[in-house]
């Protein structure tokens, strides 16, 4: 029997498989920079599905910022129907949350120490890893 990841643990995959394709994950990296889901809801009406989420992202010196991210789409009627797409939707959810909290500058600054270490390592020729 397999069990899906719980919401932490997938929205914590999202982030890997982002920053790994931006070159930018090494879990062997001594810069660690960790998240909390503060809040997952979601509420559904005739009008609009709405996700909210919360997450609190800490480094290792204590610095914290917290992004709360809502992404409402369309609504049902039938109840079933409003319920899927709340499921349908999570993912998108989770895509905005992820970008919204990866293009905050507090979070640039806490990933510096890993940007300037690739700069480094590019070398003399001037080939910047971004």
């Amino acid at each position: 029997m397999t069990v899906a990841p719980h919401f932490a643990g997938y929205i914590e995959n999202a982030f890997i498989i982002e920053l790994r394709k931006a070159g930018a994950y090494d879990p062997t990296s001594p810069i660690k920079i960790s998240g909390k889901l503060e809040e997952i809801d979601f509420s559904t009406s005739i009008t609009t599905t709405t996700w909210m989420l919360s997450l609190t992202v800490s480094d290792a010196n204590q610095k914290s910022f917290t992004v709360q991210s809502t992404q409402q789409f369309e609504g049902s009627f039938f109840a079933p129907v409003a319920c899927s797409m709340a499921r349908d939707y999570f993912i998108p959810a989770v895509q905005k949350l992820v970008r919204e909290v990866l293009l905050d500058p507090r979070f640039q600054q806490m990933a510096k120490p890993v940007r300037d270490l690739l700069t480094q390592a590019s070398g003399p020729s001037g080939n910047d890893v971004r």
